[in-house]
């Protein structure tokens, strides 16, 4: 992967946000275009986050990301757009209710969309799996898989509790590259039933803060958090 900084990431979220009354961002691919128009048409909203995901695969090419929080696989067909050579790793328990087995179904569209997208069913870590009966943790399966390769790019999106999210990063955070991008999803204040305690898993995370950028406008009401891990 490319070496960069902070300021280049920072670069790339300002010039792909979308603010409120703008008019959506086209990515002129038929495929992540349809998944966009979805979201504007359920959310009535606009996910900014998206376009900074691929862009930051054009700008960085990355060769593996490592996706924890999969849904439906958009954030990783994003990626996938951004860098066709990149392999990019998703985990996902899916459980068996009816949403998400449809959420299930619509990623295995985006993975036949893009071939080089790999996904891990099952729990990302065995902090998780006890949460999960029935489900196994996928850690082993991914190492196998990277057969002793880093990953470039750590995107943590799955449970937005700050213990899970600490787990996550403690268990995939030393297989990752140096220079490396880590992007944290919903570090959101307070608590509720499905996020909680997420700026403090932020604000504990290691790195200099000077590689550290907190983005409030990708995701409107839901912050963004990005780290450049590069072996100072």
């Amino acid at each position: 992967m490319k070496d960069f900084t902070i300021d280049t990431i920072k670069s790339i979220c300002t010039k792909h946000t979308v603010h409120g009354g703008e008019p959506k961002l086209p990515f002129g691919i038929p495929f992540l275009d349809i998944r966009m128009d979805e979201y504007q048409a359920k959310w009535n909203g606009h996910h900014s986050y998206y376009h900074v995901l691929k862009a930051i695969a054009e700008e960085l090419k990355p060769s593996i990301v490592l996706e924890v929080g999969t849904w439906t696989g958009t954030s990783a067909a994003c990626f996938a757009a951004g860098n066709p050579s990149c392999e990019v790793l998703t985990i996902d328990h899916h459980s068996d209710g009816p949403a998400d087995l449809e959420n299930r179904e619509r990623l295995y569209e985006a993975v036949k969309e893009y071939p080089g997208i790999k996904n891990f069913q099952g729990c990302s870590t065995e902090r998780v799996a006890k949460e999960k009966p029935g489900t196994r943790c996928v850690f082993d399966d991914v190492v196998k898989f990277l057969d002793g390769r880093k990953i470039d790019i750590l995107w943590i999106d799955g449970w937005h509790l700050a213990v899970m999210a600490q787990a996550d990063f403690d268990t995939y955070f030393p297989l990752m590259n140096r220079p490396s991008l880590l992007i944290c999803d919903d570090l959101c204040g307070g608590s509720s039933a499905t996020i909680g305690g997420m700026q403090d898993f932020w604000k504990g995370l290691p790195g200099r803060e000077e590689d550290k950028y907190l983005d409030g406008a990708i995701h409107s009401g839901y912050p963004v958090g990005l780290i450049r891990y590069g072996g100072e």
